[in-house]
């Protein structure tokens, strides 16, 4: 991010220890499909709000969880 700007790099994240590839992979496409369910802030017209379907949302709460415990798992090895 650049002073005083109000972009989010999410790719940033792979710079930490014992981050592998396939865990940035997976949180760029979590991040990616969870951010088409939000308002934008932006008001971008090529965007628009598109609720999940509750199936979808636990789908993707399950794969969030399982990636953050691995990657919390990184600290004790």
């Amino acid at each position: 991010m650049t002073n005083g700007g109000i972009e989010v790099q999410p790719r940033m994240v792979k710079l930490l220890a014992r981050f592998s590839d396939e865990d940035n992979r997976v949180f760029q496409a979590s991040y990616s499909r969870v951010t088409k369910w939000t308002e934008r802030h932006d008001s971008s017209l090529e965007e628009n709000y598109v609720a999940p379907e509750l199936s979808t949302l636990e789908e993707e709460l399950k794969l969030v969880d399982e990636w953050f415990k691995r990657v919390k798992g990184y600290k004790n090895q």
